[in-house]
């Protein structure tokens, strides 16, 4: 109910129970509407007709809107469905049932046949910046970081990228006319963005020969994950199955035999996958070392519930909130990343951070993390 950055509620189109309406949650079945996203700036917004029932608690602290249009279809509202949304008028149609609704509770409402235009706010100064000063009507919701380049997905859709020399645009821009973006990633020298309608777009510096087959990603279909590697992309489909393109000196674009996958990690020179079982799968291989074993007893691996990959670096978070490693390496060195509390890794060695669900951070011990001891106190992340 606190979800304050919440912009926009996405589902699959093939989602059996839910749907999603301009980033407004529903279920299908009954025309439920079951969530409108907490943080959205817009200061109005219309019910959809044909909608029968708004849950409870669906408008919770929604506190930017001033108008709902609720339509003639709906013939029931939950309870504290609008807990929280002060001062809000409601439009309603002579005679219906939000008419009777918003009279019974000395709600404030005004008879209208029509919807109300939404207009989406223009945030104002106390608003979040994105990047360097420059203004946005969005925040950043994502960031990754490729080779000297830094690229944002903002609540919006569209992305900016700071740095990296790319073609045709500045220090600081919008990342070309990428829109409805819902995942990124970042390699070595190129970005790739994943859109709502499960399709790929690829942006590279001004010298694309090197990366010629990577932008290859962009007649992919189905997709619903997207990993970047060094010089190779990996995209996860909604079946399950992998496909990859890209530089594949390693074998690290292997992938075509791989099924039941539900989640995929990249390295330098690798890739792997996540099975519904609970089992990892691997293509690829150390980036340098031909005489290094990498990863180390992956086949041992089992009831893992998540992989986070770098570098020439694998881990796998267990369901018991153990960790397995593919590196042989200190098992001290990643102690720290025990525990059920810890929902994300984020990996450059020797440097291993692990994301608490209390929104801090855990860090290893080490010579070359001493300089990074600040992170510690960051909360809220």
């Amino acid at each position: 109910y606190e979800c304050e950055n919440l912009y926009e509620i996405n589902v699959e189109e093939d989602n059996q129970y839910y749907s999603s309406e301009d980033g407004v949650l529903f279920n299908k079945k009954d025309h439920t509407l079951i969530a409108y996203p907490t943080g959205r700036t817009a200061k109005s917004y219309n019910v959809p007709e044909g909608t029968k029932t708004i849950a409870s608690c669906a408008f919770w602290n929604c506190t930017n809107l001033e108008t709902i249009y609720i339509p003639n279809s709906v013939e029931s509202i939950g309870e504290d469905a609008f807990f929280g949304v002060e001062g809000v008028t409601f439009m309603v149609q002579e005679g219906s049932y939000a008419h009777t609704y918003a009279k019974e509770r000395d709600m404030k409402y005004e008879v209208s046949a029509a919807p109300v235009a939404v207009v989406e706010e223009t945030p104002d100064e106390g608003t979040p910046e994105a990047w360097d000063g420059n203004y946005q009507p969005a925040k950043i919701i994502d960031i990754e970081v490729g080779e000297g380049h830094y690229v944002g997905l903002l609540s919006d859709g569209t992305v900016v990228v700071y740095g990296g020399g790319w073609d045709g645009y500045p220090e600081y821009d919008q990342l070309g006319d990428w829109t409805d973006i819902v995942a990124i990633d970042a390699g070595y020298s190129y970005t790739v963005g994943l859109k709502k309608d499960g399709t790929v777009v690829v942006a590279i510096e001004t010298d694309p020969d090197p990366l010629a087959e990577v932008q290859e990603a962009a007649q992919w279909t189905e997709i619903k994950a997207i990993s970047a590697g060094n010089d190779h992309v990996v995209g996860l489909k909604k079946d399950g199955t992998v496909v990859a393109t890209g530089e594949n000196g390693k074998g690290q674009c292997d992938v075509s035999d791989w099924t039941d996958v539900v989640s995929i990690a990249t390295g330098y020179t690798f890739t792997a996958g996540l099975k519904a079982d609970g089992t990892v799968v691997f293509a690829g291989g150390h980036h340098k070392r031909e005489d290094v074993r990498f990863p180390n007893n992956i086949e041992e691996w089992t009831e893992v519930e998540a992989i986070f990959g770098e570098g020439d670096m694998l881990i796998g978070k267990k369901v018991d909130g153990s960790i397995v490693v593919s590196a042989r390496e200190n098992p001290e060195r990643f102690s720290h990343l025990e525990g059920k509390d810890i929902e994300y890794i984020a990996i450059c060695a020797p440097i291993y951070i692990g994301l608490k669900k209390d929104g801090t951070l855990s860090l290893n011990d080490g010579m070359f993390t001493k300089n990074h001891s600040e992170v510690l106190e960051w909360t809220d992340i």
